[in-house]
């Protein structure tokens, strides 16, 4: 039985590994910050088509499964920053009918303004779980990136996964946050 499941592991971390390296490859070529749009498009997209396919929902030991994997395949892949694998396993859990949040915070004992000393981080929440990414205690949230949240028929909220508008960002010297 262990083989099996180290077998599945690698099966998967081959499979996400072309994904990871088209990421990075994105990333590379166009700022996150300019095509924030984009990629809330491209896991919108990809939750829909899963959605319209009737995708059965991952039990919580597969989208950790699917997390290890993306991390391995990360460690191939050069440049391959939390943001790479924050926006790689977005994809992949919207292609699998999952509601994720891609949330870009920043240090919180980074200076506003300051050139120095400034560090950005990004992670995936799930179910109001960080499951790539983390741990998050040192990072507030200035961006997140997520497919809209749907409502059912009887209109309550079929994710818990929290909206944000990526096309504004939170300013980080602000008193309220």
């Amino acid at each position: 039985m262990p083989l099996r499941g180290a077998l599945e592991d690698a099966r998967l971390t081959i499979a996400f590994l072309p994904l990871v390296a088209r990421t990075r490859w994105r990333l590379w070529r166009v700022p996150v910050a300019s095509s924030s749009a984009a990629w809330r498009e491209l896991a919108t997209r990809e939750l829909d088509a899963a959605r319209a396919r009737n995708a059965p929902p991952l039990v919580a030991f597969e989208v950790w499964r699917r997390a290890h994997a993306v991390k391995r395949a990360a460690r191939l892949v050069p440049g391959a920053t939390c943001l790479t694998q924050a926006l790689s396993l977005q994809s992949i859990l919207s292609s699998c009918g999952e509601n994720t949040s891609l949330i870009l915070g920043v240090d919180k004992n980074s200076k506003p303004g300051a050139k120095i000393n400034f560090e950005a981080h990004a992670w995936i929440e799930w179910n109001g779980r960080v499951i790539i990414g983390g741990p998050i205690d040192r990072w507030k949230p200035l961006l997140t990136i997520a497919p809209p949240m749907l409502t059912t028929p009887s209109g309550e909220s079929e994710s818990k996964a929290p909206v944000g508008d990526p096309s504004k960002l939170v300013n980080a010297s602000s008193p309220s946050q």
